[in-house]
């Protein structure tokens, strides 16, 4: 019948073989890897940047697991086509695997911004090691950097660089950092943060060209201010794989169309993380694209199991501070209880709609964390606690208290 195949080695793909595993013990299992190394932790990568480490250090499982499932993977060998009428996958060396169920858990490139002179050297995205590792060997005797993006891995990478005491400006696209994780009040408190560790924002700095004769001087905004920099590294999205495929039927607006299974339009192929597009979206989180890795692998085990939508949540660490949010984060319709310590680094604003919890902002405490994101899963009605107009910190000592 041929093995359960799985393209990829990011979490989506080692969840949905470990999912397989637990259903499967029988059919051959193999994972293709375009990388030369395990599967590991790239949500590490923007925090080590400017240290030395290599991937065996941040695995996410050892070689021995494999072993032990009897998960054969093939290392440096990228999927290049997928025949679905022939249940057939060319690799990149030109050798053909033939399949039973496929899983496509390729994942995403980094998306370029639409600038002038990205083929300067000093450019760079963050995706993989060899991205970390080049960054650095170009970039470690260089003062002044600039990052392009007020994302989450944009804030990660320039907390990275200024700790390694490097000249650090981030050019932010819209007026706010964060934008989809934090309301106003969040992002400009995050907004002191960022610089009281001295890294300069420009807000409304959308890139034009990079400057040099052929190596990065600097960025020109579309404003026509021109910002110094000898690296610039783009943190602005990703773009999810879109080349598999002789035609184009399987994908979406995106990437590869799934139902709630991570069944694509052909079933005999399912897809999960980046790379699948449920409900016109992307998720982009890595766990997401762990839960949806094993629904994928339950299903093509042949147990049925849905994926269902999470409420959006981001827990990242930068400035040395912890930041978690969750669900909606904005409305003119919620209510709000919130607090900010002037001049502290904590904060906290929680947002309801008809009494039921529907988002929160934690930043530098974020002991609350699972159990706010619980509160809003469950969608109790705290209509009782709120009756008595409680402040944000009363409100999470009650979730403390209760069961759900």
């Amino acid at each position: 019948m041929g093995p359960i195949l799985i393209l990829g080695n990011c979490i989506a793909a080692v969840s949905a073989a470990a999912a397989i595993r637990e259903l499967d013990t029988s059919s051959e299992v193999i994972i293709c890897s375009a990388e030369p190394y395990y599967a590991y932790y790239r949500v590490s990568l923007s925090s080590l940047l400017g240290t030395s480490f290599s991937p065996e250090e941040i695995m996410i499982y050892q070689p021995s697991w494999y072993q032990k499932k009897q998960i054969e993977v093939l290392l440096g060998r990228r999927g290049e086509k997928v025949f679905p009428k022939k249940r057939e996958v060319l690799l990149d060396n030109g050798e053909t695997l033939n399949y039973q169920r496929l899983i496509i858990a390729t994942g995403a490139r980094a998306a370029l911004p639409p600038v002038q002179g990205l083929e300067k050297q000093g450019f760079f995205t963050l995706r993989n090691y060899q991205d970390c590792t080049r960054i650095w060997e170009y970039g470690e005797d260089k003062k002044i950097f600039v990052v392009v993006g007020g994302g989450v891995l944009g804030l990660e990478v320039a907390w990275a660089l200024r700790k390694r005491e490097k000249e650090v400006t981030l050019l932010v696209k819209s007026d706010k950092i964060l934008k989809h994780q934090l309301d106003e009040e969040g992002s400009r408190f995050l907004e002191r943060l960022v610089r009281e560790k001295g890294i300069h924002v420009v807000f409304h700095g959308e890139a034009a060209a990079l400057e040099g004769p052929g190596r990065v001087e600097g960025v020109t905004l579309k404003k026509g201010e021109v910002i110094p920099a000898e690296v610039v590294i783009s943190a602005v999205g990703i773009s999810p794989e879109r080349n598999l495929f002789p035609d184009h039927r399987l994908y979406g607006k995106r990437g590869i169309l799934v139902d709630r299974y991570m069944r694509t339009g052909d079933e005999h192929i399912f897809a999960a993380g980046d790379v699948a597009e449920w409900r016109g979206k992307i998720q982009g989180r890595w766990p997401v694209a762990k839960i949806q890795g094993e629904i994928a692998g339950y299903n093509a085990a042949g147990l049925e199991k849905t994926f269902e939508e999470m409420p959006p949540f981001n827990l990242v660490q930068v400035m040395d501070t912890m930041i978690y949010s969750v669900g909606e984060v904005g409305g003119e319709d919620l209510k709000v209880l919130s607090s900010a310590a002037p001049g502290k680094e904590f904060f906290r604003k929680l947002f309801f709609r008809e009494n039921k919890l529907v988002g929160g902002i934690l930043i530098g405490d974020t002991t609350h964390s699972s159990l706010v994101r619980e509160a809003i899963m469950e969608e109790k009605d705290f209509s009782n606690i709120l009756g008595k107009n409680p402040d944000v910190n009363h409100f999470l000592s009650y979730l403390m208290e209760i069961e759900f």
